[in-house]
Protein backbone atom coordinates (compact mmCIF):
# COMPACT_ATOMS: atom_id res chain seq x y z
CA UNK A 1 0.00 0.00 0.00
CA UNK A 2 2.72 2.68 0.75
CA UNK A 3 4.37 1.60 -2.01
CA UNK A 4 1.79 2.89 -4.27
CA UNK A 5 1.01 5.92 -2.25
CA UNK A 6 4.86 6.66 -2.94
CA UNK A 7 4.59 5.98 -6.47
CA UNK A 8 1.26 7.88 -6.86
CA UNK A 9 3.16 10.82 -5.42
CA UNK A 10 6.15 10.54 -7.41
CA UNK A 11 3.64 10.88 -10.45
CA UNK A 12 2.14 13.73 -9.47
CA UNK A 13 5.27 15.07 -9.21
CA UNK A 14 7.02 13.87 -11.93
CA UNK A 15 3.53 15.17 -14.30
CA UNK A 16 4.25 19.21 -12.15
CA UNK A 17 7.76 19.20 -12.85
CA UNK A 18 7.21 18.01 -16.36
CA UNK A 19 4.98 21.29 -16.67
CA UNK A 20 6.64 23.24 -14.97
CA UNK A 21 9.71 22.35 -17.12
CA UNK A 22 7.35 22.46 -20.55
CA UNK A 23 6.01 25.72 -18.79
CA UNK A 24 9.49 27.20 -18.78
CA UNK A 25 10.69 26.56 -22.44
CA UNK A 26 7.62 27.90 -23.69
CA UNK A 27 8.03 31.11 -22.06
CA UNK A 28 11.84 31.09 -22.91
CA UNK A 29 10.61 30.85 -26.83
CA UNK A 30 7.63 33.37 -26.48
CA UNK A 31 10.52 35.49 -25.08
CA UNK A 32 12.38 35.01 -28.02
CA UNK A 33 9.82 35.65 -30.71
CA UNK A 34 8.79 38.87 -28.69
CA UNK A 35 12.79 40.35 -28.87
CA UNK A 36 12.81 39.32 -32.43
CA UNK A 37 8.64 40.88 -32.49
CA UNK A 38 10.67 44.45 -31.12
CA UNK A 39 13.14 44.74 -33.13
CA UNK A 40 11.09 44.34 -36.40
CA UNK A 41 8.86 46.96 -34.90
CA UNK A 42 11.46 49.21 -34.33
CA UNK A 43 12.67 49.10 -37.81
CA UNK A 44 9.14 49.45 -39.16
CA UNK A 45 8.90 52.61 -36.85
CA UNK A 46 11.23 54.37 -39.01
CA UNK A 47 10.03 57.49 -40.74
CA UNK A 48 12.69 58.07 -43.11
CA UNK A 49 10.99 57.23 -47.06
CA UNK A 50 14.21 58.94 -48.82
CA UNK A 51 14.63 61.72 -50.25
CA UNK A 52 15.36 60.73 -54.00
CA UNK A 53 14.26 57.87 -56.33
CA UNK A 54 17.11 56.17 -55.59
CA UNK A 55 17.40 56.27 -51.61
CA UNK A 56 13.46 55.11 -51.91
CA UNK A 57 14.78 51.87 -54.45
CA UNK A 58 17.11 51.52 -51.55
CA UNK A 59 14.96 51.93 -49.08
CA UNK A 60 12.08 49.81 -50.38
CA UNK A 61 15.06 46.75 -51.60
CA UNK A 62 15.85 46.78 -47.11
CA UNK A 63 11.54 46.23 -46.97
CA UNK A 64 12.15 43.53 -49.35
CA UNK A 65 14.58 41.73 -47.59
CA UNK A 66 12.88 42.61 -44.44
CA UNK A 67 9.64 40.66 -45.71
CA UNK A 68 11.79 37.98 -46.83
CA UNK A 69 13.40 37.34 -43.26
CA UNK A 70 9.96 38.21 -41.72
CA UNK A 71 8.10 34.66 -43.38
CA UNK A 72 10.85 32.48 -41.24
CA UNK A 73 9.78 34.48 -38.08
CA UNK A 74 5.88 33.66 -39.01
CA UNK A 75 7.37 29.98 -38.68
CA UNK A 76 8.84 29.97 -35.43
CA UNK A 77 5.71 32.23 -34.01
CA UNK A 78 3.34 29.37 -35.80
CA UNK A 79 5.51 26.20 -33.78
CA UNK A 80 5.54 28.81 -30.95
CA UNK A 81 1.43 28.58 -30.96
CA UNK A 82 1.02 25.17 -32.03
CA UNK A 83 3.40 24.20 -28.86
CA UNK A 84 1.15 25.89 -26.58
CA UNK A 85 -2.16 24.35 -28.25
CA UNK A 86 -0.37 21.19 -27.49
CA UNK A 87 0.08 22.23 -23.74
CA UNK A 88 -3.26 23.47 -23.21
CA UNK A 89 -4.90 20.35 -24.80
CA UNK A 90 -2.72 17.90 -22.51
CA UNK A 91 -4.61 19.56 -19.20
CA UNK A 92 -1.60 21.86 -18.19
CA UNK A 93 -1.79 23.66 -15.03
CA UNK A 94 -1.16 26.83 -15.99
CA UNK A 95 -3.22 26.78 -19.53
CA UNK A 96 -4.68 29.86 -19.17
CA UNK A 97 -1.31 32.21 -19.02
CA UNK A 98 -0.25 30.06 -21.81
CA UNK A 99 -3.19 30.93 -23.71
CA UNK A 100 -3.39 34.23 -22.99
CA UNK A 101 0.95 34.70 -23.34
CA UNK A 102 -0.02 32.95 -26.57
CA UNK A 103 -2.69 35.51 -27.92
CA UNK A 104 -0.35 38.07 -26.64
CA UNK A 105 2.08 37.19 -29.42
CA UNK A 106 0.06 36.22 -32.39
CA UNK A 107 -1.60 39.64 -31.54
CA UNK A 108 1.85 41.62 -31.50
CA UNK A 109 2.62 39.91 -34.64
CA UNK A 110 -0.25 41.43 -36.54
CA UNK A 111 0.61 44.57 -35.63
CA UNK A 112 4.32 44.26 -37.01
CA UNK A 113 2.63 42.93 -40.27
CA UNK A 114 0.42 45.38 -40.57
CA UNK A 115 2.91 47.83 -39.81
CA UNK A 116 4.74 46.48 -42.78
CA UNK A 117 1.89 46.55 -44.98
CA UNK A 118 1.84 50.35 -43.95
CA UNK A 119 5.59 51.03 -44.74
CA UNK A 120 5.62 49.05 -48.38
CA UNK A 121 2.46 51.42 -48.99
CA UNK A 122 4.22 54.61 -47.96
CA UNK A 123 7.48 53.93 -49.03
CA UNK A 124 5.32 53.10 -52.87
CA UNK A 125 4.28 56.22 -52.17
CA UNK A 126 7.54 57.91 -52.11
CA UNK A 127 8.81 56.15 -54.94
CA UNK A 128 6.03 57.51 -57.04
CA UNK A 129 6.29 60.64 -55.62
CA UNK A 130 10.62 60.83 -55.98
CA UNK A 131 9.70 59.85 -59.46
CA UNK A 132 6.92 62.24 -60.25
CA UNK A 133 9.61 65.14 -59.01
CA UNK A 134 12.33 63.87 -60.90
CA UNK A 135 10.47 63.94 -64.44
CA UNK A 136 9.07 67.33 -63.41
CA UNK A 137 12.24 68.58 -62.88
CA UNK A 138 13.76 67.51 -66.45
CA UNK A 139 10.93 68.79 -68.30
CA UNK A 140 11.30 72.34 -66.49
CA UNK A 141 14.82 71.90 -67.28
CA UNK A 142 14.04 71.31 -70.70
CA UNK A 143 11.84 74.18 -71.04
CA UNK A 144 14.39 76.70 -69.81
CA UNK A 145 16.48 75.42 -72.26
CA UNK A 146 14.39 75.38 -75.04
CA UNK A 147 13.39 79.33 -73.66
CA UNK A 148 17.16 80.70 -73.70
CA UNK A 149 16.94 79.48 -77.47
CA UNK A 150 13.63 80.51 -78.29
CA UNK A 151 14.29 84.12 -76.99
CA UNK A 152 18.34 84.01 -78.32
CA UNK A 153 18.25 87.03 -80.30
CA UNK A 154 21.00 85.49 -82.91
CA UNK A 155 18.67 82.57 -83.51
CA UNK A 156 15.79 84.94 -85.02
CA UNK A 157 18.68 86.04 -87.59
Amino acid sequence: QERVTLREAWERRNKQLKQCSELQLFLRDAELVDATNSGQEAFLSNDDLGTSVDSVEVLLKKHEDFESTSVAHDDRIRTLSEQANRLIHAGHYDAERIATRRDTVNARRQKVKSMSAERAKKLQASLSWQQFCRDTDEVSTWIHEKLKVASDESYRD
